[in-house]
């Protein structure tokens, strides 16, 4: 079995981690005729033979396709995205308690950026007092580091090697790479 290429694997990712519609994914898979192509034939199979209607489809999906799909590559992605959001926008609050979240779920090498503004936006979501906006300072401070963690994955110098989780297992840490990080 081989990787799926991105771009087949993301309606995958939308189902199953960003709470998709089963509805449209069930669209998607009857109207993707590439589908069939990267799928071993019994995969395929069993994928079109699912009752969608069903919300425990989602179970089998998640089995079906874990040989095809590259989390990695997805969380990668995924904070590349937010990374870049915080450049163009530093302010924005959402994405600065998801950088506090990874941050505490075991992507460590965000600590900076995630307990220095990210826990405020975390605290300002769970209602906790409101304390004003950040300064234009901070907001700096926030790009640039930002634009340092956004470098160092684009460069290869942090490679995500597993999602984030809080599972103790793995004593609160994930699986990241560092190289040549001061």
């Amino acid at each position: 079995m081989k990787i799926l290429p991105f771009n087949l694997q993301k309606p995958f990712f939308t189902l199953l981690l960003e709470q998709g519609s089963l509805s449209d994914f069930e669209t998607w898979v009857y109207n993707e005729p590439s589908l069939e192509k990267y799928l071993i034939p019994d995969d395929y199979l069993a994928l079109i033979s699912l009752d969608f209607k069903d919300k425990r489809s989602i179970i089998e999906i998640e089995k079906l396709s874990i040989p095809y799909l590259d989390y990695s590559k997805y969380y990668s992605k995924t904070l590349i995205d937010v990374l870049l959001s915080l450049i163009n926008q530093p302010n924005d609050l959402e994405k600065l308690a998801t950088i506090y979240n990874w941050y505490c779920q075991g992507y460590t090498f965000l600590r900076e950026l995630a307990t220095k503004y990210g826990l405020y936006a975390e605290l300002y979501f769970w209602g906790e007092e409101h304390y004003g906006e950040f300064s234009e300072i901070e907001l700096n401070k926030i790009k640039q580091q930002a634009t340092q963690i956004y470098n160092e994955l684009i460069n290869g110098q942090i490679v995500l090697l597993n999602p984030p989780s809080y599972d103790d297992d793995k004593e609160f840490y994930q699986e990241f790479k560092t190289t040549n990080r001061p």
